[in-house]
């Protein structure tokens, strides 16, 4: 396989936002709304990951990829990211896999 086949076939991270339905419970109520995850390419992933010790990951991610409001114009820093409650974490990082193994 060429270099050129390989990105016509989406061997190569497209930064556009993809929009991911959550479901999540959150001080007794059932919510459900649209996030925007960018995907993010190997080495970006990689490095994120680096600590093998490190559990705050899914933190990390969440920071890297989520974005909220109507259009995706809403990050979130790190620190917001680890103060999320875990209900709304989990969704987040189930919408960061999905969007990531989009085939």
């Amino acid at each position: 396989m060429k270099k050129s086949d390989l990105k016509a076939k989406g061997g190569f991270v497209d930064p556009k936002p993809v929009k991911k339905r959550v479901k999540c419970r959150l001080n007794g109520e059932d919510l459900e709304f649209d996030v925007w995850v960018v995907r993010q390419p190997f080495g970006v992933v990689e490095a994120a990951m680096s600590d093998a010790h490190d559990r705050r990951h899914a933190a990390q991610m969440i920071s890297l990829c989520v974005r909220l409001g109507e259009k995706g114009e809403e990050s979130l820093t790190y620190e917001e990211a680890f103060n999320l409650d875990v209900s709304v974490a989990w969704a987040f990082v189930q919408a960061i896999n999905e969007a990531h193994s989009k085939n």
